[in-house]
């Protein structure tokens, strides 16, 4: 299960945002995707909460977890970047709200799309 985890958290949704040939698009669209569950082949769940609480006490899961971290924060980077936007530090907020954001929403049942397009939107208008 982690193994795919690790796969589908990040090669699936990069293969979806590279079909939009804007980074604008690509980022906006990070909001929308943060709002879906988790596809059909991982049970329909969104089991990134359940999987970064197993990291907490499992080290093969922590650095599991890093890994896909790592990947996406990079993603947002390059996005950014493309964009001539370059300070890391904003990856780094948004992907920070993503995960927090996916934490809180799956508590609470609240849509985590509004608060992560608002605060990609804000950060494009940067550019």
């Amino acid at each position: 299960m982690l193994t795919l985890w690790e796969d589908r958290a990040f090669s699936s949704i990069v293969a979806e945002l590279d079909t939009m040939p804007d980074p604008r698009q690509r980022l906006r669209a990070l909001g929308q995707i943060a709002a879906v569950s988790a596809p059909e082949e991982m049970g329909g769940q969104d089991l990134e909460p359940a999987i970064r609480a197993w990291g907490r006490d499992d080290t093969n899961v922590a650095e599991a977890i890093a890994r896909v971290d790592a990947k996406r924060e990079g993603y947002l980077a390059d996005q950014l970047a493309q964009l001539g936007l370059s300070n890391p530090a904003f990856a780094r907020i948004i992907y920070a709200a993503y995960v927090g954001g996916d934490d809180l929403c799956s508590r609470d049942g609240s849509d985590p799309a509004p608060a992560l397009t608002t605060l990609i939107d804000l950060i494009l208008a940067l550019e």
